[in-house]
């Protein structure tokens, strides 16, 4: 049994986010998401998912039981392969506050691209990369926090090159396929 501090996952998708507080040693209490797809993925990987848009989720009953509210919202409105449109549109980053403010959490992450950090408000907004964390991508992320995040780098353990990220995904495939 888990008696780590308790977390939910906002906009979870698969699971990614949730993974790395597991493995941190943190107590998963949920993952909600609008996308019926990733919900059936992320409760296979994770578990205890919820198929439910953020717009009317209700974060009271939570006030009290979570430790850390952590969350991914889409991102399309600031992502550079976005040609069509500039204009901001920070609804479903305020949906995060609006539960995180909800919910009262002593700690609080949102994570999203680095364009977008002129138009979130909080107290700690941070670009980092997210190959020196361990994650298979060769991008930059913006982090936002109620407090300073100060994450060791693991280095290029997992990313030193293109051709290691492929070399890696390879290896990974083989050991699946058995």
């Amino acid at each position: 049994m888990n008696d780590g501090p308790t977390f939910i996952d906002l906009f979870c998708g698969a699971g990614g986010f949730s993974l790395g507080f597991v493995k941190a040693g943190f107590k998963h209490v949920l993952g909600v998401d609008n996308w019926n797809t990733v919900c059936e993925t992320y409760q296979a990987n994770i578990g205890n998912a919820v198929c439910q848009d953020l717009r009317i989720f209700d974060g009271k009953p939570f006030v009290g039981k979570i430790d850390v509210v952590i969350g991914s919202p889409p991102c399309q409105t600031f992502s550079s392969a976005n040609t069509k449109t500039r204009e901001c549109n920070t609804e479903l980053c305020d949906e995060f506050m609006r539960i995180v403010n909800e919910v009262k959490p002593k700690v609080w992450i949102m994570e999203n691209v680095p364009e977008c950090i002129d138009y979130v408000q909080a107290p700690f907004k941070e670009v980092f990369y997210a190959g020196d964390f361990g994650v298979l991508q060769g991008r930059e992320r913006a982090f936002f926090s109620n407090i300073k995040l100060k994450p060791d780098k693991i280095g290029q353990k997992y990313l030193d090159t293109e051709q290691s990220a492929k070399q890696l995904c390879l290896k990974s495939q083989q050991s699946m396929l058995g």
